[in-house]
């Protein structure tokens, strides 16, 4: 079988789901072919892995020679299935599909909803509000949703999708060995940050959703309490200027340190202490899970399905959706209680290595693709005497 996967490449959770599954898919006998709207560090990515992959420009606005172009590649690979993460993708993808002869099986993993990562903006614009209508439309045309957390699925079922279009597959991340976080880091050298020093990170895309203005209140609040903490923020993204500005503003732009984007943040994530997540929505949250894979206590907001996660007061901590307070509160009590720290960490571990791994997740998607495909080659013979690849 072979797979196209539709998507920008300009980094993220979902971005990252599609390169996992484009990397380890071939041991199952699926093909992955990416297409990227966007360049950036994902592309990038895709090269060193030796992936196939496709850069696809999106040109402007409603770039419906983009439709035609996926719909070309669609015709000369010869795909069987096209496999969306994001609503850029899925739209676009769409568009390609109805050009094609015979409608070939769509699969949309769905990562969050627009509707909430919009409420991380001031408002909402009318090309937002259309964006969100003509999702809700098109999910008529597709065959099968992958879910990636209950709260997703849930709120799915409540929007009448059918129950048997909604699978769930939890996110898989690579677990590394468990003694990797007990020594010095690079990354811990190269920042120049002391050995006696509590590390606070946070890792993301520097966007209103993802609330770094409120980590660095904290980080403020917290300096004036605690001297001996460095703060850590992973990421890049069209806020980072401003977010440099506020840490100035602040006062705490020594003790702040913007990284800026790392497609490999394994090393940022050992020398990070304490992980911090203050989005005002979020889907299973990658970078949790990798922080958890390393052992380390997380603090989270408690928005849509991360509390299936960040179990509060067994795999980490939990706070309302933007209370400084309760941030700074968390971070305290975490910065004094190592004992706490260590066994939020190794719960959480212990989590992610029973649901979260990549081994399951692909294993999983390969063996949906299987039965979807076998069904509809059913009944495409059923109805046309239509033979497909075996």
């Amino acid at each position: 079988m072979r797979c196209l996967y539709p998507i920008e490449g300009t980094g993220g959770g979902a971005v990252t789901h599609a390169l996992t599954l484009a990397e380890h898919l071939p041991k199952h006998g699926i093909q992955p072919i990416l297409a990227f709207f966007l360049d950036g560090p994902s592309v990038n990515k895709a090269q060193d892995l030796r992936l196939d992959y496709r850069l696809v420009p999106w040109r402007f606005g409603l770039d419906f020679t983009l439709a035609w172009r996926l719909n070309k590649i669609l015709r000369e690979e010869d795909v069987d299935i096209i496999h969306t993460h994001t609503i850029t993708g899925s739209f676009y993808s769409h568009m390609a599909n109805f050009l094609y002869p015979q409608r070939l099986l769509f699969i949309t993993t769905v990562h969050s909803f627009i509707i909430d990562e919009l409420e991380g903006h001031t408002g909402m614009t009318f090309s937002d509000w259309s964006r969100y209508k003509r999702d809700l439309y098109l999910r008529r045309f597709v065959d099968q949703f992958i879910v990636v957390s209950d709260h997703l699925q849930n709120t799915l079922r409540k929007d009448g999708v059918p129950e048997n279009k909604i699978v769930r597959i939890r996110h898989g991340i690579g677990i590394p060995n468990k003694d990797c976080c007990l020594k010095e880091t690079a990354a811990k050298l190269e920042l120049n940050i002391g050995r006696d020093k509590v590390v606070v990170g946070t890792v993301g895309r520097l966007v209103e959703v993802k609330n770094h203005k409120l980590f660095l209140k904290a980080a403020k609040r917290v300096l004036t309490s605690v001297q001996n903490i460095a703060f850590l923020i992973v990421g890049d993204g069209p806020l980072r200027q401003s977010l440099e500005r506020l840490a100035q503003d602040l006062c705490i732009e020594d003790s702040v340190i913007f990284v800026g984007w790392q497609n490999e943040i394994g090393d940022f994530l050992k020398t990070i202490d304490i992980f911090v997540s203050c989005s005002i929505t979020e889907s299973q949250g990658l970078a949790i899970l990798e922080a958890m894979a390393v052992s380390k206590p997380v603090i989270a907001a408690d928005v849509n399905q991360l509390g299936e996660t960040v179990i509060d007061g067994k795999t980490g901590l939990l706070i309302a959706s933007n209370d400084l307070d309760g941030l700074v509160n968390a971070i305290l009590t975490l910065v004094s209680d190592v004992t706490l720290r260590n066994e939020l960490g190794r719960a959480g571990r212990q989590l992610v290595e029973g649901k979260h791994s990549i081994e399951r997740m692909v294993r999983e998607t390969a063996e949906l693709y299987t039965r979807l495909y076998k069904e509809k080659c059913r009944q495409q013979s059923t109805r046309k005497g239509i033979s497909c690849r075996q």
